[in-house]
C-alpha cells in the first residue's frame, strides 16, 4: 500500500507542478479543458474547472503520504473522473490536448484512458485494503526500499505517453 500511495502522490504532485510551473503552462492547461466544458460562459467555467482540478490534485497528493484511507479514496475518485473525461472526449471525437503535466501537446487518447482507469482501480483497492487492515506503518527497511520505488513509479507514470511512444511508435 505504501508503494501505491507514494506513486500516486508523486504522480499528482508532478501534475500540479507541471501545470503551475509558468503562466504559459497554466494557460495551456486551462485552454485544453475548453472542449470538455459545456455552456455559453465557457472561459469562466473552464478557469473554474482548472482551479478545481489543481486544488483536488494538490489536496490528494498531500493526503496520500499521511496514510489516510481518505487520500486513497480521493485519488480513486479523481482518477476515475480523469478517465471519464478522457472517455467522453474520445467517444465524442473531441481533439483535446493533454496538458496533464503542463507540457505535453499530444492529444488525449486510449493510453491516458487506460492509465487513469488502472490507477483509479489500484487506488480504490488500496483504499479498501487500508480500511480493512490495521494502519501499521511498515518497518523502516521496507519503507526505505518502497519509498524510492514509489517515487520512481510515479515519475514513470507521469511520462506514460513518452514511454508508450518508445514502445509503440505512432503510425
Amino acid at each position: 500500500m505504501l508503494l501505491v500511495r507514494t506513486a500516486l502522490a508523486t504522480l499528482l504532485a508532478l501534475a500540479v507542478v507541471g501545470k503551475l510551473a509558468g503562466h504559459g503552462r497554466w494557460r495551456a492547461f486551462r485552454s485544453s479543458l475548453a472542449p470538455l466544458v459545456p455552456g455559453r460562459d465557457r472561459p469562466a467555467a473552464t478557469g473554474g474547472v482548472a482551479v478545481v482540478v489543481v486544488v483536488a490534485e494538490a489536496a490528494t497528493a498531500t493526503a496520500l503520504p499521511a496514510g489516510w484511507p481518505f487520500g486513497l479514496a480521493a485519488a480513486a475518485v479523481l482518477l476515475a473522473c480523469f478517465a471519464a473525461g478522457t472517455g467522453y472526449a474520445l467517444r465524442r471525437g473531441l481533439r483535446v490536448r493533454c496538458r496533464c503535466f503542463g507540457v505535453s501537446g499530444d492529444e488525449l487518447g486510449a493510453a491516458e484512458l487506460v492509465r487513469n482507469a488502472v490507477l483509479a482501480v489500484a487506488a480504490a483497492v488500496a483504499a479498501g485494503w487500508a480500511l480493512a487492515a490495521d494502519l501499521v506503518p511498515p518497518p523502516a527497511p521496507t519503507a526505505a526500499f518502497v519509498l524510492p520505488l514509489g517515487l520512481a513509479a510515479g515519475y514513470v507514470l507521469s511520462r506514460w505517453d513518452d514511454l508508450l511512444f518508445a514502445v509503440v511508435p505512432a503510425a
